[in-house]
């Protein structure tokens, strides 16, 4: 049996983590089917955070990077698995066309009565395997369907978690600015 063809999938971006005491906030990692490999191994393990500062540029960058990687791995998931479901959807489509031939073949030939007995079940076992194959080709386009709906569940968690990220982040750069104003007032302060 034929199998759809593969797409190749994005891997995400290497980009490096600063080494220094602080680290980016973990994002939660996302759960994935037995059947396709696991996201959160290709993604760099976030750095323990040791103090309460803020975040470096650097790793504000690798914790946009995870994220927008893990995006695009669910979005060539979905791609993929829409190309398997259209793939098994022109089986069952196939498999349905042959089933309905094969039943007026054998309908042609007991009407006709001119048929022999091993001609009969011969039609008889080909009417059974394309029904099996019926049966099968729908069973696929359902586990497809349920896959594809678990994974577009994902993309979507992922994308909002990827949304309140970059929302801390951009709330943690203002503090880390205002720190360093009143760090620099006063300093002018002291200096006066």
């Amino acid at each position: 049996m034929s199998q759809p063809p593969s797409t190749p999938r994005a891997g995400p971006s290497n980009v490096s983590g600063d080494k220094s005491d602080t680290s980016p906030l973990p994002i939660p990692p996302l759960g994935r089917s037995q059947s396709h490999p696991s996201t959160a191994s290709k993604t760099s393990k976030p750095i323990s955070r040791t103090s309460s500062q803020p975040p470096s540029n650097r790793e504000v960058i690798q914790l946009l990077a995870d994220a927008e990687s893990a995006v695009r791995d669910l979005r060539a998931d979905v791609s993929l698995l829409n190309s398997q479901l259209s793939f098994e959807q022109d089986r069952a489509d196939n498999a349905e066309l042959k089933a309905k031939e094969a039943i007026l073949r054998f309908k042609e030939a007991n009407d006709a009565r001119v048929v022999s007995q091993g001609e009969i079940v011969r039609l008889t076992e080909e009417l059974r395997l394309y029904k099996d194959a019926l049966e099968q080709a729908q069973k696929e386009i359902f586990r497809a369907q349920g896959v594809i709906k678990d994974v577009e569940d994902r993309r979507r968690d992922a994308e909002e978690s990827a949304a309140k990220s970059r929302t801390r982040l951009r709330k943690m750069m203002e503090e880390k600015m205002i720190e360093v104003a009143r760090e620099e007032g006063r300093k002018q302060g002291l200096q006066e």
